[in-house]
């Protein structure tokens, strides 16, 4: 009877690890596979007109983040956000600022969206995620511009110039 038990809790142990495994290697393909996605998609930014300097540029590289983070979950959508500024630095203009910027504002959108979208994983609350995940975005980047990103360029380009 006591081998019985012992072979029953070797099969369990070694399902529990055959998933595990599973797991990890699911979390690190599709992080890295939408992170190459991200960072492509980062290259094809384009400034917003009007309102802003002309250094705040737009691009779509969030939206594989935000794919891994319903995916996955929300810390692969914020590993893809990182992963994609690490290598967007090499060819970048903005001395790191501008990724960092990408990085916070992306990270805010990412977190919230996945954490409202993991508590019930449905199509209206996925949208809903990503609008809370977006106006929170959006509300930061304002301080993030702010202290951020104008002090850094205004402290050796006038603000007319930008």
């Amino acid at each position: 009877m006591s081998a019985e038990i012992k072979t029953t809790e070797k099969t369990a142990e070694n399902t529990s690890a055959k998933t595990k495994t599973r797991a990890g290697i699911r979390f690190i393909t599709i992080t890295a596979i939408l992170a190459a996605i991200a960072t492509i998609l980062q290259f094809f930014e384009f400034p917003i007109p009007f309102l802003i300097p002309e250094f705040v540029k737009f691009d779509f590289s969030d939206l594989p983040a935000i794919l891994a983070t319903f995916l996955v979950s929300p810390i692969s959508g914020v590993a893809v956000c990182l992963i994609k500024n690490v290598i967007h630095l090499t060819t970048t203009n903005s001395v790191g600022v501008g990724e960092l910027c990408n990085f916070i504002l992306g990270v805010c959108m990412v977190l919230p969206a996945g954490i409202i979208y993991k508590l019930k994983p449905t199509k209206k609350t996925a949208l809903i995620a990503m609008a809370i995940g977006s106006l929170v975005a959006a509300v930061l980047s304002i301080f993030v511009n702010y202290y951020i990103s104008y002090p850094f360029y205004t402290s050796f380009l006038p603000i007319d110039v930008i």
